[in-house]
């Protein structure tokens, strides 16, 4: 399972409650289904880095060196997004008008373990329903995961592999200064060739970061 790190469920002015939860929740599976009708490699689930791509190219990266034989698709992203799960582990929007924060506030929530409190019940169905081996995460909500009473440890029962965030800002303020030597080369790793819409990001940075710095770790 791959989680990203937006909280996508409502349309603007939409609001979430209970009783019409479980219709944002599907409109991703509708959402893939009406694109693939008119174009069968689209990834377009409503999650911007799998949209573009790029996290879908971060995490075969990282399957790849968790073990090369293992049989995921190197062609088609679409194909590999077939094979995988994907999900936000913030299943709310936060409404700037309910709180007391200036406007121009970051309302991010991955830092913020009261907010994924609210959440709890959500990720642990996940984990319960999708049964994964294998998460890869945001290494910083990970970490407010683990800082919940009682915690929610992603590793416990499976490996888990702590990443960065995939934006132009993370590739270019904090992977750049810590990756070294020579350009990254993809060599024949043909899913390296995947198309990522998103011109901004450098994600042979991102590949070569995963290599140098043992993102690939185990803490299961």
């Amino acid at each position: 399972m791959v989680y990203a790190s937006a909280e996508n469920l409502n349309h603007k002015d939409q609001v979430i409650s209970l009783k019409n939860l479980p219709e944002p929740m599907l409109r991703s599976r509708w959402y893939l289904a009406d694109r693939r009708r008119s174009d069968p490699d689209s990834t377009f689930v409503h999650i911007n880095p799998v949209d573009n791509r790029s996290l879908l190219l971060a995490a075969r990266h990282v399957l790849h060196r968790l073990n090369p034989n293992w049989a995921f698709e190197t062609d088609k992203p679409s194909n590999f997004l077939d094979q995988i799960a994907v999900a936000n582990p913030g299943k709310f929007s936060i409404d700037p008008d309910k709180t007391n924060a200036p406007r121009k506030r970051n309302y991010d929530y991955a830092n913020d373990p009261i907010k994924f409190e609210e959440m709890r019940q959500y990720i642990l169905a996940d984990l319960k329903v999708l049964s994964p081996d294998i998460v890869i995460v945001p290494a910083t909500i990970a970490r407010t995961l683990r800082r919940l009473d009682p915690p929610i440890d992603l590793a416990q029962g499976r490996k888990t592999i702590e990443v960065y965030q995939v934006t132009p800002q993370v590739i270019n303020c904090h992977i750049k200064r810590q990756v070294s030597g020579a350009d990254w080369e993809p060599g024949d790793l043909r899913y390296a060739n995947w198309n990522v819409t998103d011109g901004r990001l450098k994600m042979m940075l991102y590949l070569q970061w995963l290599d140098q710095h043992q993102a690939l770790h185990n803490r299961s």
